[in-house]
């Protein structure tokens, strides 16, 4: 069974797409200090077939040691459309990121939790919308460009598909 503490890592990834545990603990767990808690619960999640983990293969050395990376799968997206009846998470991105890429997601994710919480300090100022890369317009699309939101085809050879987007 999911408990209400074991369902604030679902939207999380689903808003920021891929999440080191660390960062799990960061945003739903602070007063994890050991890590001991937010592990737990991403077991449990992993069990349950609602969360995938990859293993990020490619580091940064400033990063220290290869870490897993959590990300939400396609049981996750429709436990959340059901449980929170919300259709916003149909779209969300389930796809497995590609392991040489994992490094850069995670500083993708960093950067969009940077930018929540900066706007969250203003009155002003809000994160509308992000967009990330993988996010999905038509599930049942064949052609990228019209299965992505980002993904922009300029000719037959030239493609644009940014990191993100976000409206303030």
């Amino acid at each position: 069974m999911v408990t209400s503490t074991d369902l604030t890592v679902l939207p999380l990834l689903a808003q920021y797409y891929v999440l080191t545990r660390a960062q799990i603990g960061r945003l739903a767990f602070p007063n994890d200090r050991d890590g001991r808690s937010t592990r737990r619960h991403l077991q449990k999640l992993l069990a349950l077939h609602l969360i995938r983990r990859t293993r990020m293969e490619v580091v940064n050395p400033a990063m220290g040691a290869p870490a897993p990376v959590y990300h939400l799968s396609d049981d996750g997206a429709a436990y959340l459309v059901e449980q929170l009846h919300d259709d916003k998470y149909k779209t969300c991105c389930t796809q497995i990121p590609n392991w040489q890429h994992l490094y850069h997601w995670c500083a993708v994710s960093e950067f969009h939790i940077l930018l929540d919480r900066a706007a969250a300090l203003s009155q002003d100022v809000t994160v509308d919308r992000w967009y990330g890369e993988w996010d999905v317009l038509d599930h049942k699309a064949a052609k990228p460009e019209e299965r992505f939101r980002l993904y922009t085809r300029l000719n037959d050879r030239l493609v644009c598909v940014p990191d993100a987007g976000f409206t303030l």
